[in-house]
């Protein structure tokens, strides 16, 4: 059993902001993306222990630590300890069972995770798209689109530049 004073890594697995509290413990944590926070054993078995915080720590922080998850009663799959190079090469160079396998299995934060990079990364490979698709319901294809649509200011601007021209020439030989 682990002393309450080892340090253990914990990092976040999702694309967001994850934030917690635990007030038996007076502690107030925020990981940014990807950040990686050296955690007392104690307060990562509290964060476990309060409500929605075995959730947190299965689905959206990655604890770096076989002997604590043993502890607490979890064997995570292999995409818990995912990073976003993992989420990048899948993306781009790994096959479509491997993805599907991945959005299967992994924690709800690489799920996400795996969703946003496609957009942002706009994969070309359109059984990978239908594999996040069929698996999650969010249509990859429609959110690129959204992605590549001009912002307002452009349109505005578009618009307002337009304004008072003839957009159509005028037969004025009557």
């Amino acid at each position: 059993m682990l002393n309450g004073t080892v340090m253990v890594d914990v990092r976040n697995l999702t694309d967001h902001k994850v934030s917690y509290e635990i007030p038996e413990l007076n502690i107030k944590r925020s990981f940014n993306i990807g950040e990686t926070k050296k955690l007392q054993v104690k307060e990562v078995k509290a964060l476990f222990n309060i409500d929605g915080g075995e959730i947190l720590v299965k689905d959206f922080l990655s604890v770096q630590n076989e002997e604590l998850l043993d502890e607490l009663f979890y064997k995570p799959e292999a995409e818990y300890y995912w990073t976003k190079q993992d989420i990048e090469d899948v993306l781009l160079r790994g096959t479509v069972a491997r993805l599907q396998d991945a959005l299967e299995f992994a924690p709800e934060g690489i799920v996400e995770y795996i969703k946003s990079m496609a957009v942002s990364l706009q994969i070309n490979d359109m059984a990978k798209r239908q594999a996040i698709q069929d698996a999650t319901g969010f249509n990859i294809n429609n959110a690129i689109s959204l992605a590549n649509l001009p912002d307002d200011d452009a349109v505005e601007e578009t618009l307002v530049s337009s304004v008072g021209q003839r957009r159509v020439p005028v037969d004025v030989t009557n």
